[in-house]
């Protein structure tokens, strides 16, 4: 059973999106933030709970894995994209 869950907010430099990112953390969600406002994103992830911003490569690379042909053999699986720094 899987308990970590996580959370993509768009335009979660301020506002809503800010709202919601806040929340989320603090319902324990790990927090994806995308936003086209950098200060304001990276502010963000200041005021939430895990303090790190992923990037969209980060992401991108794991996409792009799972797109070609490699892994064809891996079913049914979840990747958590984090750098490994929240699993220690």
């Amino acid at each position: 059973m899987v308990t970590r869950k996580t959370a993509l907010v768009t335009g979660g430099a301020r506002g809503i999106g800010r709202a919601c990112a806040r929340a989320l953390a603090t319902a324990g969600y790990d927090i994806a933030i995308v936003d086209l406002l950098l200060p304001e994103m990276e502010h963000t992830a200041r005021d939430i709970a895990l303090r790190r911003l992923g990037k969209p490569d980060d992401i991108a690379q794991v996409v792009v894995f799972l797109a070609t042909s490699e892994p064809c053999f891996i079913t049914g699986q979840t990747f958590t994209v984090d750098g490994f720094q929240f699993n220690c």
